[in-house]
C-alpha cells in the first residue's frame, strides 16, 4: 500500500497541485517557475526515495499539507530521510 498524499491549492493569485508518494522511488517533476526550487525539489525527492509532482503557479504552501495527508497520524515518520516537519 503506497503512502500518497495530494493538495490542491486554487484563488485568483495561485494555482498550486502537489503529490507526493513516499513509497516512491525518487522521480520528481517539479514547475514552479523558480527553477533553483524546482532542483531543489527534485533533489529532495531523489535523495528521500519518494516520487513528487508540484505544479505551482502563485503560493507554494501546498507542499506540507500533502505530505501530511500521506503520513495521516503517524507518529513515527521512518521513510522521511530529510527532517521534514509536516507539522510545521
Amino acid at each position: 500500500m503506497n503512502r500518497i498524499g495530494e493538495a490542491v491549492r486554487e484563488s485568483k493569485e495561485t494555482q498550486v497541485a502537489v503529490k507526493i508518494n513516499l513509497d516512491g522511488r525518487g522521480k520528481a517533476d517539479c514547475t514552479s517557475g523558480i527553477g533553483f526550487f524546482d532542483h531543489m525539489l527534485a533533489l529532495l525527492a531523489a535523495h528521500g526515495g519518494f516520487d513528487l509532482d508540484i505544479q505551482a503557479k502563485g503560493d507554494l504552501h501546498c507542499l506540507g499539507q500533502s505530505l501530511s495527508a500521506c503520513l495521516g497520524q503517524q507518529k513515527e515518520h521512518t521513510k522521511i530521510r530529510y527532517g521534514f516537519c509536516p507539522h510545521g
